[in-house]
Order: structure tokens, then sequence, then C-alpha cells
């Protein structure tokens, strides 16, 4: 299929919100509001043809607006999606990969599952780092971070400085490493 109709992801902007954008869900998760043990938002990481990927939220307050949001089929990790009238907004705080700007959902917002082929869509995309290196990438809020390793220990989750911790361990052939995540 040709993308000449598609949107590549680093070609976003927020100036229009006439996209459309096919892309692979590689990412999911449900944040949950503790106090009231509810999903705060539904969040994904989406990759394209291209090799491009960008932050995806649909907030809770906007499941409304769309009838398939409450099955658990809404989006699947690694299915292929059309996307078009979202809206586009610098991404500031949580970034989750390397992108200026994150996908809201919005009322009339159209999401399809695509039903072509997607061979040309990479199922995950990881960016690996040394395992030294993992320190350096602790402190910073921004970039989800892929490692190999074995999980030797989560610990329960503390109240540290206003934020909720959770000590984790990795470790690889040679030495663990300790991170409060």
């Amino acid at each position: 299929m040709s993308n000449q109709q598609f949107t590549d992801l680093h070609k976003l902007h927020t100036r229009t919100d006439r996209w459309k954008i096919r892309v692979r869900v590689t990412r999911l998760w449900k944040p949950i509001n503790s106090k009231k043990n509810c999903t705060i938002s539904i969040e994904f990481v989406m990759l394209d043809s291209k090799g491009y990927q960008i932050h995806v939220v649909l907030f809770e307050k906007d499941f409304q607006y769309f009838d398939s949001v409450g099955k658990e089929d809404f989006i699947q990790e690694g299915s292929i999606y059309t996307l078009e009238k979202f809206d586009v907004v610098f991404a500031k705080d949580y970034l989750p990969v390397e992108h200026a700007y994150r996908i809201h959902f919005k009322e009339g917002a159209l999401v399809k599952i695509a039903t072509e082929e997607g061979n040309d869509i990479s199922k995950h995309m990881f960016k690996f780092i040394k395992f030294d290196n993992i320190p350096t990438k602790a402190s910073q809020l921004t970039f989800l971070t892929d490692v190999i390793g074995v999980l030797m220990k989560v610990g329960k989750a503390r109240n540290a400085a206003g934020k909720l911790l959770k000590e984790v361990v990795i470790m690889n052939k040679r030495q663990a490493w300790v991170a409060n995540s």
C-alpha cells in the first residue's frame, strides 16, 4: 500500500487537526487513579512505516466519544490503525518517546483498524542502551529506556518527596543496578 495518503509522524504539528496517519500500537498502558481505583487514561506508543514514534493519550473525560472504549479491544498492542481528526499538542513533562508532540484523541476523532497487511511497519522499536548507562537515564524524566537484563526485585511503593517510588533491581551477567522509579 502506498503511504502517499498518510502523513509521517515526524511531520505532525499543532496548526491543524486534519491529519491522517497509519500506525502500529507498539506499547499500551492504562494509568490508574489509586485513590478512586479507576482508569485515568489509555496511553500508547505508535510507530509509523518510517520508524518514527509518538505518544498518544485518550483521557477518561473523552472516553464518552468512543463507543468501544469500554471494551478490552478498543486499541490493541500490535494492531495497525488509521487515525484522523485528532489533536496534536506539545509534549511536556512525561515523554515516553523522543517526539516534540503527542496526540490527544477528542470528540470526532476517527480510529479504524487497518484491513490490509502491515508488513511495512515494524512490530516493535527498541532503543537499547548499555547496562552501564542506566544510572544516567534514571534521573531523566523523559523517554522510556530499553535494556536487557534480569528483573531481580521490585520493592513496595513508598512515598518520597511527594512522589510514589518503587525500588527496582535489574541484573545483567556482571552487575546489579538499583533504581528508584
